[in-house]
């Protein structure tokens, strides 16, 4: 939407462009990328698609309803704060996971094999390192840089072994619908 004074429609412009970036994925199969995120990745394609990755994972492991299945199993009996302490400690270990798997996906699609490193590390230079608390949903960058790093040997062992066959993509993006499109060949 337009507006008729310009200055509104810089500030909402810059609205979109600053701030760190953030993607997620709905528990309805939606993955949303925020604009500033395409700015912060600029055209780093293999970047790209390893936080896309990442977020398919989500989807496709149905985290939303699994951790809170967890949760509910987990938690009987507990306090609020405890409970709440269990829940961000279910969703930390999800996006590890996410981010193994999607260092995986990314592998085996043909990217290098160090692309989900390269844009944990560029996006964790992007922001402020938080002070860690016990209510934390996501795992400290440094940490899940760790496990990535002590992940991918044995990824690349046991892709290597499957001798998987590359599979083809592209991405496309139409900037006047804010639409990316993964099309495999």
């Amino acid at each position: 939407k337009k507006y008729p004074n310009p200055e509104i429609n810089e500030i909402i412009n810059l609205s979109y462009l600053s701030g760190s970036g953030y993607a997620w994925a709905s528990p309805l199969g939606a993955v949303r990328i925020s604009h500033n995120l395409f700015r912060i990745i600029e055209e780093k394609e293999n970047q790209m698609a390893c936080i896309v990755a990442h977020e398919l994972v989500h989807i496709m492991n149905l985290d939303t309803f699994n951790n809170s299945v967890r949760l509910n199993e987990e938690a009987k009996g507990l306090k609020d704060e405890k409970r709440k302490e269990l829940s961000a400690q279910i969703r930390r270990q999800s996006e590890k996971n996410a981010d193994k798997y999607a260092q995986e996906m990314i592998i085996k699609a043909g990217y290098p094999k160090d692309s989900c490193i390269k844009a944990l590390d560029h996006l964790m230079k992007t922001r402020s390192l938080p002070k860690v608390t016990k209510l934390d949903e996501h795992p400290p960058a440094p940490i899940r840089l760790s496990a990535l790093k002590e992940a991918l040997p044995k990824q690349l062992d046991q892709i290597g072994k499957a001798a998987q066959e590359k599979t083809p993509i592209k991405w496309r993006y139409d900037r006047a619908l804010n639409y990316l499109k993964f099309i495999p060949n």
